[in-house]
């Protein structure tokens, strides 16, 4: 018993380092982000600035639906055609099946973009940066999943690191040489993304190619067999997850303006960027190690292993989702322009959902390790639909603050459909006496913080003092109970079957 605890202590401490080597690739974009922010919307008015977010919104469906049958099974089968010594035949295919849909994007786009331009003249440039964005993001996302997965730790960082600086540097340059356009922008990343991209290319040794003239056709149609019986399952999958994430923003154009599109999409991306700061690393150094003791350890091992994550999870999580809540009207009033500190209202409902939504990420392993995938197909699907007929309800009432609940119960329902059916398989257990304390923590402290915080007027002394208080009274509060519960903390820790 001694031995299979240390062994999962040494697992949650490998987590806790991975997670930490990730920190990096998630806290240098999201300070890019938030400058990239704080610069254009004081160049630009609310509605100059939709028309961008927009665009950005409009290319995410695109992006996903035509990666996904690359990138999906790049990460799944990189291992194991590698221990086959068949590498090749896996470059191959690969490159094969990328260049197809990427013929496949441009035929649509060339018709999507005459379109688009009869409709709006003014905004051919958009446009025109938009079309090529989107061939050139869709190639970055398919190919840089084989850096993980030959484990090019560096080349990673190097690749997300360069291309988000590049994508505040390169508009600027375009802006202080030609002047304010919001298409300077987009042209600014498609920049970025042209000069890297090659780069990329020749690290995950992917090479765009349509002829099998050199490997074993055998061979190749197999492996083309599988890549797309493994990747195409996921498109409804993403094209729901897009609905979730942006489809709010096409019911605001259409029902409030490109305006509050730009207020509520500066908003909504703090807040994701705040909470993506846990959960992206922290979930992508858990996989690995969930994967581990599904294999060695078996079922109940694993199920107890994600119980585990989820309680550190949740206790992270609640540190961030409550600084947002009480620091979101000091932030926004430093970092952008007064006519956006409006979308502070939801920053808080946003950070519950996007927190809900990356806890269901631990709930998809219990999925994904039994392969019911197809369940999650349908989860991310009732829930989209949820999300389109709340924001058609909310919107014309309640505007960007509708939009938000709308986007923060979607994802409720659907970590709550993903945690119902795991119970037919591996199951997921949340804890629940967890999870009701840091709720009731998190309440408190936002109470006790906006009570003593309530005289000041400087939001640089809001932003400051609002902070410590509220850090303070969560870590205090956690310690204690952590202290006061000794067997909990051994839970947490130990796992001891």
């Amino acid at each position: 018993m001694e031995k299979v605890a240390a062994l999962k202590i040494e697992s949650l401490s490998v987590i806790a380092k991975d997670w930490v080597r990730y920190i990096p690739t998630s806290i240098i974009p999201a300070v890019f982000a938030v400058i990239a922010s704080a610069i254009f919307t004081r160049m630009f008015p609310p509605k100059v600035y939709g028309l961008y977010s927009l665009a950005l919104a409009l290319s995410v469906p695109f992006i996903n639906v035509f990666s996904q049958p690359v990138s999906q099974p790049i990460g799944r089968f990189y291992y194991e055609y590698r221990a086959l010594n068949q590498l090749d035949a896996f470059y191959h295919t690969a490159g094969g099946l990328l260049f197809r849909a990427l013929i496949i994007l441009l035929s649509v786009e060339l018709i999507a973009g005459f379109v688009l331009s009869l409709i709006d003249m003014k905004d051919v440039g958009l446009i025109i940066a938009l079309m090529l964005y989107i061939p050139l993001q869709l190639l970055m996302s398919a190919t840089q999943p084989i850096l993980v997965a030959s484990f090019q730790t560096r080349h990673y960082q190097i690749v997300r690191l360069s291309t988000t600086f590049l994508s505040v540097l390169l508009p600027l340059g375009l802006i202080a040489l030609w002047g304010r356009h919001i298409s300077f922008i987009l042209w600014g990343n498609v920049l970025g993304l042209s000069a890297f991209l090659p780069i990329v290319l020749k690290w995950t040794g992917i090479h765009l190619n349509i002829k099998v003239d050199k490997y074993s056709l055998t061979i190749v149609q197999s492996t083309l067999k599988r890549f797309l019986h493994y990747g195409l399952p996921f498109i409804p999958w993403f094209l729901a997850d897009s609905t979730l994430s942006i489809g709010d923003r096409y019911i605001l154009a259409w029902m409030h303006g490109p305006a509050t599109v730009a207020i509520y999409a500066i908003s909504y991306a703090l807040a994701q960027q705040g909470v993506g700061l846990i959960s992206g690393p922290f979930i992508t150094a858990s996989w690995p190690r969930i994967l581990e003791h599904w294999k060695t350890d078996g079922r109940e091992s694993t199920i107890k292993f994600l119980r585990n994550l989820t309680s550190i999870y949740f206790m992270l999580s609640g540190l961030v989702v409550g600084l947002l809540f009480v620091i979101s009207k000091p932030l926004m009033e430093i970092l952008v322009a007064k006519a956006y500190v409006s979308g502070h209202v939801i920053i808080g409902p946003v950070a519950i959902g996007v927190a809900l939504w990356g806890v269901s990420m631990i709930g998809h392993k219990s999925m994904e390790l039994t392969e019911r995938n197809s369940l999650m197909v349908w989860d991310a699907g009732i829930a989209a639909i949820l999300n389109i007929l709340l924001n058609l309800w909310w919107v014309p009432h309640y505007g960007i603050t509708g939009a938000a609940y709308a986007t923060m119960v979607s994802y409720f329902i659907y970590t709550a459909l993903i945690w119902f059916q795991s119970h037919k398989g591996l199951t997921w257990q949340v804890p629940l006496p967890t999870l009701v304390f840091l709720l009731v923590l998190s309440s408190v402290g936002w109470e006790v913080t906006h009570a003593v915080t309530l005289a000041l007027s400087s939001p640089f002394e809001s932003l400051i003092a609002s902070s410590i208080v509220y850090t303070g009274l969560y870590a205090t509060g956690l310690w204690l109970w952590l202290k006061s519960r000794a067997r909990l903390l051994t839970t947490v820790l130990r796992s001891e079957p």
